[in-house]
């Protein structure tokens, strides 16, 4: 075929899942007719004892509740898109950013990693049809069309340069027609409870700090500044899951608990940063209140 472009491509909207090669994961899933949203699941906040989240389900074993595949590949131009396109898998390239012209905030700045969903081909133009987001800030993805000779060039600077490893992009494949979604609810419901359990004897130590203040406050603000950063940072994710996006008590549960996370966020990132205890004196009212 001259042209080819895969169909059912849902732009994940709103929010930020881990890293570029994760949002381009669950987008891709939307390809084989499954629900993106419901990889965030992954990302429920797990706690571990002492103000620590711990990762229990590795993301690459969750992809595969999905039935979906990923097969490590070099790319070799043009030939290896189609032969992918036409078989019904999209391919996540990895470029170097610095020479990568479409993304003009790191173009020729800064060398990093990034990866490119490519979902369609035109052979006549020399185009691929790729979601991307447009700057390094931005959750905004977008379907684009771009000129392939830009993304191989980029492609092929990060394999001679920042790529650590044997090859730097990937086809994602649908290897069975059913996903076994159930087992992974079981598992991040089990690992849920026993992190519950962690969380509350936490929280009596965060009260503990709270009312007494001084400087084991101030020794423990970096930790706790970290914790809350991560936990809002997922929960914040967590209000885009498929499973609360249609339950509007979950939806309130969560939002409110993003927005006292989001309140100790900062709250231990100022303590951090002043340095000073007439800071939390000064807020101590309104701190023991939340």
């Amino acid at each position: 075929m001259l042209k080819n472009e895969l169909q059912g491509v849902q732009l994940l909207k709103g929010f930020w899942f881990r890293s570029c090669f994760f949002q381009e994961i669950a987008t891709a899933a939307s390809i084989f007719g499954l629900n993106g949203k419901q990889l965030l699941l992954i990302d429920f906040v797990n706690y571990g004892k002492d103000f620590h989240i711990r990762e229990e389900i590795a993301p690459m074993k969750a992809i595969k509740y999905f039935g979906l595949q990923i097969q490590k590949i070099n790319i070799s131009g043009m030939p290896t898109i189609v032969k992918a396109i036409d078989r019904g898998s999209p391919v996540l390239i990895g470029v170097d950013t610095y020479f990568y012209r479409i993304r003009k905030d790191l173009y020729r700045k800064e060398h990093r990693v990034h990866f490119v969903l490519v979902y369609g081909y035109n052979k006549e133009t020399g185009m691929l049809s790729i979601v991307d987001h447009d700057h390094d800030t931005s959750y905004r993805f977008s379907k684009q069309r771009v000129s392939s000779e830009e993304i191989f060039e980029a492609e092929e600077k990060y394999r001679e340069g920042m790529c650590k490893k044997r090859y730097t992009s990937m086809l994602i494949r649908k290897v069975s027609s059913r996903g076994d979604i159930k087992n992974l609810l079981s598992a991040c419901k089990e690992n849920l409870l026993e992190g519950i359990n962690n969380f509350k004897e936490d929280i009596k130590l965060l009260e503990k700090l709270l009312k007494t203040g001084g400087e084991k406050l101030l020794q423990k603000s970096e930790k706790l500044g970290k914790f809350f950063f991560q936990a809002a940072k997922r929960k914040h994710c967590l209000q885009y899951s498929a499973f609360i996006e249609n339950n509007s008590a979950l939806q309130q549960l969560s939002e409110k608990s993003f927005q006292l996370f989001n309140y100790f966020k900062i709250f231990f990132y100022k303590l951090r940063k002043e340095r000073e205890l007439c800071f939390y004196e000064d807020n101590k009212a309104e701190i023991l209140l939340k």
